[in-house]
């Protein structure tokens, strides 16, 4: 029930519902879209047109995870905190040689992303990873690069130790509205 479309948008909404799913008490219900098991790729450049939703406990993000369930690596094309209108974090995940996990990027201010859309991309290539916003270089990195495939994660969290808990101003429902999402491959990939 998270998701909807209108005016060719999606829209994954989070809603304030009490329930119990898996045997838990959840607050609140919202979703996730991947493309596990159906569409995956090693390097290219991926981008999503999005506007994203305000208010505190809400996180919304696209970002990648590898085919082999093995985490990590994680490239986080972007994450958000609701409450962070202005800023975007961009990361890189991977084990370190002592086993220990290990994350490399930057968090960015910017423009209010819940006012409007935006672009928000990055380029994956064998020996770096750079980060577009509005096709303006934001964030790279040169080392710990994924050599695998990886699929696509699309969804709109809500709560977490990072985000905290959703606040009495926190509007429900919310969405992370999307205009699309795509994935281009180098016409000459890198090996």
């Amino acid at each position: 029930d998270a998701f909807t479309a209108s005016n060719s948008i999606l829209h994954i909404t989070a809603k304030h519902e009490p329930g119990v799913q898996g045997g838990r008490t959840q607050q609140y219900t919202s979703g996730a879209m991947t493309t596990f098991g159906k569409f995956s790729q090693m390097y290219g450049y991926f981008e999503i047109r999005c506007k994203l939703p305000k208010g505190q406990g809400f996180w919304p993000a696209f970002w990648l995870l590898p085919d082999s369930k093995q985490w990590p690596p994680e490239i986080d094309i972007f994450e958000n905190l609701g409450h962070e209108n202005h800023k975007l974090h961009f990361t890189n995940h991977w084990k370190g040689p002592d086993g220990k996990n290990r994350g490399k990027g930057q968090e960015k201010d910017g423009p209010d992303y819940t006012a409007d859309f935006h672009t928000i991309a990055i380029d994956w290539e064998p020996n770096s990873i750079v980060w577009y916003v509005d096709d303006v270089e934001q964030c790279r990195v040169t080392d710990n690069i994924p050599k695998e495939t990886m699929y696509v994660l699309v969804n709109l969290a809500v709560g977490g130790d990072w985000p905290k808990s959703p606040d009495q101003d926190t509007p429900f429902p919310s969405s992370f509205d999307v205009d699309y999402v795509r994935v281009y491959q180098h016409t000459n990939p890198p090996q």
